[in-house]
């Protein structure tokens, strides 16, 4: 059976290694789609110790969930988004993290997901404390929604 794409099932890439390794992009860069998928495959293959994460395409983006709560999403910016709260927003920023914005009629309109730093990235243990504490926010948010 011949694979396509840019991960293989069989764990082979048509992707240099060297651009899937760089965790993030300036907002101006705008990844290809076989690039967004690969980053998405490279997000699931680092949140995998907290279980059965998966992405679905929501928007033409990625969003990560963890049993059925999206926690995360990619963007054509190479930049992996966890979900905020005012329990989890200023780990965020003392570590680094940014908070998601963008324009509407000329005004900025914040959203409450945070992107990753590049620092939490090569530490696996802090990448998923940072993803576990956003998935708890987001099953919060998914409460106070019902």
């Amino acid at each position: 059976m011949h694979c396509r794409g840019p991960v293989h099932r069989c764990g082979k890439t048509n992707v240099d290694r060297e651009t899937l390794n760089k965790p993030t992009r300036t907002k101006a860069t705008r990844l290809t789609a076989e690039l967004q998928n690969a980053f998405a495959e490279r997000v699931l293959a680092a949140l995998l110790p907290m279980g059965p994460v998966e992405s679905r395409i929501i928007f033409g983006r990625h969003g990560i969930y963890l049993d059925d709560v999206m926690f995360a999403w990619t963007l054509t910016d190479g930049v992996l988004w966890l979900k905020a709260d005012d329990l989890n927003r200023e780990l965020y920023l003392d570590g680094g993290a940014r908070a998601f914005t963008y324009k509407r009629q000329g005004k900025a309109i914040a959203m409450s997901y945070h992107s990753v730093p590049d620092v939490i990235w090569t530490d696996r243990a802090e990448l998923i404390s940072w993803a576990e504490s956003a998935f708890a926010a987001a099953k919060r948010n998914k409460q106070k929604q019902r």
